[in-house]
């Protein structure tokens, strides 16, 4: 479901409503003396478009035997499948 926002300086967006009309409606409401109120619509991110799971594994994996050696070797075993 697509929902939008409004600013009041073009960076922070405030509320989720159900229309353009109804964000700008709020504005509005909020802020009578506004002279441009910038209306959005809301896009949802989630963490696996921003986090490589791999990519946070071989970091971790890296780092472990940069401090402890060949002991750090097996240390992730079993939560990294193979290609």
């Amino acid at each position: 479901m697509t929902t939008y926002s409004y600013s009041i300086d073009d960076e922070a967006f405030t509320g989720s409503f159900p229309t353009p009309e109804d964000a700008a409606r709020d504005a509005f409401a909020e802020f009578p003396d506004a002279e441009i109120v910038t209306i959005g619509e809301n896009v949802l991110y989630t963490a696996h478009e921003f986090i490589d799971a791999r990519e946070l594994l071989e970091c971790a994996q890296s780092r472990a035997e940069e401090e402890v050696g060949e002991f750090a070797e097996d240390w992730l075993h079993g939560l990294v499948k193979s290609p």
